[in-house]
């Protein structure tokens, strides 16, 4: 649940910043696409005074460590095997000093000039702020719907049952659709992770990332931790970065990675009963889509070993 602040943050401000910040990209196999994000970095980190940028690769296959080591501006960190992505922005954090701030970004991003000063700037506003996500755009310029609200068993029933029109009802869906909130700069429950900015007083009150979702759902949870730790995960539209998006919705195991961690997260903050219902739902979702596309026939099978396996509600079992 959104927490409001005292007063929002006033306009943004374009003065250099004092902060200092740690930029950490986690790359696997990245080789199409690192090089582009590495060239636009400067601008986008045009007024902040210190800074350093780390690129965390998670044992690539492909040219990814030998584009990056190629470059004396870029700290290479290699993992010896794929980690993960929330362990991964560990293994980052970890090279950081305490105060320092952490911004956390996909490998196919290009973010725009001034952008990371400006998240920055609304994190100089109010030591409320934990995180600041920006504005993030597709390929062809549009404003990609990065926003959501709180998991709950109702809007994975809307989910299920209404699909995308469930969007139009702020009680049936996690996606936030309404286009004024994407030109507002104001606080959101969670947003997709692909650009996380997070203070050095949000990284001390919300700790570490659960290692535990190996690739997707890290970032609802670290979100939803900072509101827990009474912080505000704030969007902010005036910053933008160009995201490419994943292959979540074509490739079958990483979707079905995706609905499971879902079900996972969800398990992790509430009862066995509700745990059990959002279950129920999510594959009402995807049974209800399996002409659809293999996804839905992979995502349905992994629910179905998830519940067999008898780990729901997830909280005090090893996760696989």
């Amino acid at each position: 649940m959104i927490r409001p602040l005292a007063a929002a943050p006033a306009a943004v401000a374009t003065a250099p910043s004092t902060r200092r910040l740690g930029v950490v990209i986690v790359t696997y196999n990245s080789a199409a696409v690192i090089e582009q994000l590495l060239d636009t970095l400067p601008a986008a980190l045009s007024g902040i005074a210190t800074h350093r940028v780390m690129v965390v690769d998670n044992n690539s296959a492909d040219a990814t460590p030998h584009i990056v080591a190629r470059r004396d501006d870029v700290t290479l960190v290699r993992n010896p095997r794929n980690l993960g992505y929330a362990a991964a922005c560990n293994v980052g954090a970890a090279h950081l000093d305490d105060d320092d701030d952490l911004l956390l970004l996909n490998a196919d991003l290009r973010p725009e000039p001034g952008s990371i000063a400006r998240m920055l700037a609304v994190a100089d506003e109010h030591d409320q702020i934990a995180v600041v996500v920006p504005r993030l755009v597709d390929d062809h310029g549009g404003t990609a719907l990065s926003q959501r609200r709180e998991p709950t068993v109702s809007r994975a029933v809307g989910e299920a049952v209404l699909g995308r029109r469930a969007r139009r009802f702020s009680l049936s869906s996690e996606v936030v659709a309404d286009a004024g909130r994407y030109e507002t700069s104001g606080p959101t429950d969670w947003a997709t992770g692909a650009a996380m900015l997070i203070t050095s007083g949000g990284r001390r009150r919300v700790g570490r990332w659960d290692e535990r979702f190996f690739l997707y759902s890290e970032e609802t949870d670290y979100c939803l931790r900072v509101a827990d730790a009474g912080m505000l995960t704030w969007y902010e539209p005036t910053a933008t970065m160009q995201h490419s998006g994943g292959a979540a919705h074509t490739d079958p195991r990483l979707w079905s990675l995706l609905t499971v961690n879902r079900v996972k997260l969800f398990g992790k903050r509430n009862g066995p009963a509700a745990a059990r219902l959002f279950w129920a739902a999510a594959f009402l979702g995807e049974v209800l889509r399996l002409p659809r596309h293999p996804r839905h026939r992979a995502a349905s099978g992994a629910l179905l070993r998830l519940a067999l396996s008898r780990t729901i509600p997830f909280r005090t079992v090893r996760w696989s």
